[in-house]
């Protein structure tokens, strides 16, 4: 039977100890991955999700270098390449020509390491701004929620300072009871009954209860939050919440009673 899956993003912040790009980002990017595949639909065991791993903010960037880590009983590593048909890998943006690797760690199958600098000395094709770093190929070996993260990452700017940066919390692969809220009529789980007709979510409990909604984008950002105390409550995503961002996948929290519901909106 097919499920499907969700490659779930959550922040990735980083943390920089000094340089040029103490203020970059690196992150699981679903909007690259799913343009190349779609990550978000019918899947099962032995089918394949594509993500991208996205840099922002970048400084005057030469080379890269960080880790992809998953569990090898879910999920199997079949490629990581550096661009596609539609993106152009981020070193390549000033015409520069790069140097690009991924492959499974010698000291532990469970990380790939990923790595890539330009080939030339030529200061104008260091790259700033935003871009893909790379586009992954992941096999499922069953259908199971699981997780893949980044870490150990180092940037080194054109003048070879080096910026040793910390990625935060891991993207997680949901199956079919994580998919995408425009795609159910209703759910059950513990404490509550989920519903999404008409464009509204609606959690109803079991009893009346203090809640929060909140609604982040897929680097945690917080766009919208409120509290109540009722028997149910409501949301209705909004065109203008999107409109602030590239991306189009936002992660709505409902917490009640001990519990937190995560559920991923597709605008």
């Amino acid at each position: 039977m097919f499920r499907s899956f969700l490659l779930l993003l959550t922040a990735l912040t980083i943390v920089s100890l000094a340089g040029p790009n103490k203020d970059a980002e690196v992150y699981f990017d679903a909007v690259a991955a799913t343009d190349a595949t779609d990550s978000i639909g019918p899947c099962d065991e032995d089918s394949t999700l594509v993500t991208a791993v996205r840099i922002a903010d970048a400084a005057a960037l030469y080379s890269y270098e960080f880790y992809i880590s998953f569990d090898t009983a879910s999920l199997s590593f079949v490629s990581g390449k550096r661009d596609n048909s539609q993106y152009t890998n981020f070193l390549e943006l000033n015409d520069g020509s790069c140097s690009f690797s991924a492959r499974l760690s010698r000291n532990d199958s469970t990380r790939i390491l990923v790595g890539n600098f330009l080939s030339g000395n030529d200061e104008n094709q260091c790259v700033s701004d935003d871009g893909v770093l790379g586009l992954f190929t992941f096999r499922h070996k069953k259908d199971d929620t699981t997780t893949v993260s980044i870490d150990s990452v180092k940037l080194i700017d054109c003048d070879l300072k080096e910026d040793w940066v910390v990625p935060g919390t891991e993207a997680v692969i949901m199956p079919s009871d994580g998919i995408p809220v425009r795609h159910f009529s209703s759910r059950r789980t513990p404490g509550a009954k989920v519903s999404f007709r008409n464009g509204i979510i609606t959690a109803t409990f079991e009893r009346k209860t203090k809640y929060t909604v909140a609604v982040y984008n897929t680097l945690g950002k917080k766009l919208y939050s409120r509290d109540g105390y009722a028997l149910s409550c409501h949301y209705a995503p909004s065109g203008r919440q999107y409109a602030a961002q590239a991306s189009q996948m936002r992660i709505l929290r409902i917490g009640y009673a001990g519990n937190e519901l995560v559920l991923p909106l597709v605008h």
